[in-house]
């Protein structure tokens, strides 16, 4: 078990952070693979352009053609779930002005499950596109995460706006501000601590009418206390001694380190004893630094410069990575995949059987290391 697990968190984080991977999301730029780990990277502040500026499929993918009335469970990969946060689902014709379907709360810790509507416009029927839009509760600066997915839907009836009031141009209300748009930052307002909502998104909608509980729902604009960020710099940390490297950047593939010119995991993550940053008792137990936060009552809180995660350099850019179909829905549950009925996890070697056969095939060296802890591991599970 001790090799099995030095595997897993010696194995490359190209999930850090988070992104929509179902319904298929587009993946290439100028005709260019777009990868996994490119995907997960905010919108703001990271890539500040609608849906990453990726090429629209020319065609639907199968995987996208749907149906009115059918409810898509997302699929979101990655592990920096940044303790949940406000999401929304929209649909656009231009990419440009985006319509919202339904608001979902903490969708990266719980999952979440869109209906589709019969009131999307006609144009969907051939293809549209549908998007998927995050605000963290915890972050450096305020983030606004996106991705976009080419999808058809039979049986729509045509646009309808009292069906679906809501309706944001992302061009003029976000990127056209910039990043000098203090101190909301490309307009990005943060996640209330206690709603855990945003008014980034507009007014708040829910699709199965089960919104009772109006404290619940508020949205406050500019909350002026949210825990545990007072004010978009300050920060209280649960374990203040272990939050080391504060002005140092976030590596955007998920390394760190605790010497001083070492990358820093982002808040609500802890650096692994094998350099990578996750969230799990795997990654916190023994762990080099630990930026997991709390409320700032009863400490004083850490001044700090809000860390904005830096493109990678050349130097510093991972093997390409193929975007990972689960070829079962238990492995996904050792990446940190959020999403209803994903079964229990998988056994130790056929985690380690879908890893091989999907990720390490590239490399036959690393491959036939991964195959010896395989037999290695089994031989252990039948001695225990």
């Amino acid at each position: 078990m001790t090799m099995l697990l030095s595997f897993l968190l010696l194995f490359p984080s190209i999930y850090a952070h988070i992104s929509m991977q179902y319904p298929h999301p587009r993946d290439k730029k100028n005709s260019a693979s777009y990868e996994v780990w490119q995907q997960n990277e905010p919108m703001i502040g990271v890539h500040p352009t609608i849906c990453h500026g990726l090429d629209k499929d020319s065609t639907v993918r199968d995987g996208n053609k749907f149906n009115v009335g059918d409810v898509i469970d997302i699929d979101l990969y990655g592990t920096a779930v940044h303790d949940g946060g406000h999401c929304s689902f929209w649909y656009s014709t231009d990419d440009v002005t985006f319509t919202k379907i339904i608001d979902v709360k903490d969708c990266t810790l719980v999952g979440a499950q869109v209906p589709l509507p019969a009131e999307m416009p006609l144009e969907c029927e051939e293809k549209c596109t549908f998007a998927w839009t995050w605000t963290p509760r915890v972050s450096g600066l305020c983030e606004i995460y996106m991705n976009c997915a080419d999808i058809s839907v039979a049986g729509v009836t045509g646009r309808d706006d009292t069906a679906h009031p809501v309706s944001i141009n992302f061009q003029t209300k976000f990127l056209d501000k910039g990043p000098d748009d203090l101190p909301h930052h490309y307009g990005c307002q943060r996640v209330d601590d206690v709603t855990h909502w945003t008014t980034n998104f507009g007014e708040l909608l829910d699709t199965d009418g089960d919104w009772s509980d109006d404290n619940e729902h508020v949205v406050t604009e500019d909350p002026e206390e949210i825990d545990p960020i007072v004010d978009g710099n300050v920060v209280c940390y649960a374990n203040p001694s272990m939050a080391i490297n504060l002005d140092n950047e976030v590596d955007n593939n998920g390394a760190c380190g605790s010497g001083p010119g070492d990358y820093r995991c982002d808040d609500g993550s802890c650096c692994g004893q094998y350099g990578f940053c996750g969230t799990t008792a795997e990654y916190c137990d023994n762990a080099q630094g630990d930026w997991r936060v709390t409320t700032c009552d009863g400490q004083t809180p850490t001044p700090t410069e809000a860390v904005t995660p830096t493109p990678t350099t050349a130097g510093q850019t991972p093997s390409p990575v193929a975007p990972i179909v689960p070829t079962s829905a238990r492995f996904v549950s050792y990446i940190g995949q959020a999403g209803p009925g994903w079964g229990t996890p998988a056994s130790n070697e056929e985690f380690l059987k879908v890893m091989s056969h999907n990720i390490l095939n590239r490399d036959s060296k690393l491959e036939d290391e991964i195959h010896e802890a395989i037999r290695l591991n089994a031989d252990g599970e039948e001695e225990g």
